[in-house]
């Protein structure tokens, strides 16, 4: 948030420069910390998920390994035990997730 604070923008179009406005939302376009920011973030979640304050059950193999999430660039699937009771946890989890950091699953 810090690099976001009071920042000015314009917009280059035919080569003309708009009037400056501030940021409100969101991150610049091309901007090389989007990739590490979601990356943490979805970081944060996988331990949310993987954490056992929140009585999430993964899915259990038959050598007794269980699995939460995979998580691939700015992906996560999730592998969960099918029972009604975990995912209420998982969804209020994700509910959580999108207060502290208003990106919705999709």
């Amino acid at each position: 948030m810090a690099l976001y604070q009071n920042v000015h923008s314009t917009i280059l179009t035919n080569e003309q420069n708009s009037q400056k406005f501030t940021l409100q939302r969101l991150v610049r376009q091309r901007c090389p910390l989007i990739p590490y920011l979601y990356l943490f973030i979805l970081d944060m979640l996988s331990y949310m998920i993987n954490d056992s304050t929140y009585v999430i059950d993964g899915f259990c193999f038959l050598n007794g390994n269980t699995i939460y999430n995979q998580c691939f660039a700015k992906n996560m699937a999730l592998y969960l035990k099918r029972a009604l009771d975990n995912i209420q946890h998982t969804f209020e989890v994700l509910e959580l997730f999108y207060a502290t950091s208003r990106l919705l699953v999709n």
